[in-house]
């Protein structure tokens, strides 16, 4: 695992998913895969390592989440062996991200002058 890796969880995957911190993880983790390699293929053993939870609390997460429909599950079977593929459903798809508006204040200038109020 390289050093420079990260795990982005999103509010959405908490406020609007209703996910607990240890579904949201795994979630993320699925669809990070699904953004950028199309699926997840890395195992159980692998996301228990990597979010330091037991295989058990994975197949459990898992379980959860393919059964609230938000991943998807397909088995793939290479040379005898059954290989376990998860990937975001496309009907719940992640909400966009609105642009900042200019208008509505905020930036540098903003902070400055919250910053020029707070007592010292």
């Amino acid at each position: 695992m390289q050093s420079d890796s990260f795990i982005a969880v999103y509010d959405w995957m908490l406020q609007d998913l209703g996910l607990n911190c240890r579904e949201a993880m795994v979630y993320a983790v699925v669809y990070s895969f699904s953004q950028s390699v199309g699926s997840f293929t890395g195992g159980q053993a692998y996301l228990a390592r990597r979010l330091k939870i037991t295989r058990q609390t994975v197949n459990q997460t898992l379980r959860r989440l393919t059964e609230a429909h938000l991943i998807q599950k397909r088995d793939i079977f290479k040379h005898g062996v059954r290989y376990c593929e998860y990937r975001i459903n496309p009907a719940f798809p992640a909400p966009s991200t609105p642009e900042p508006d200019p208008s509505a204040g905020g930036g540098e200038e903003e902070a400055q002058r919250k910053r020029s109020t707070v007592p010292h």
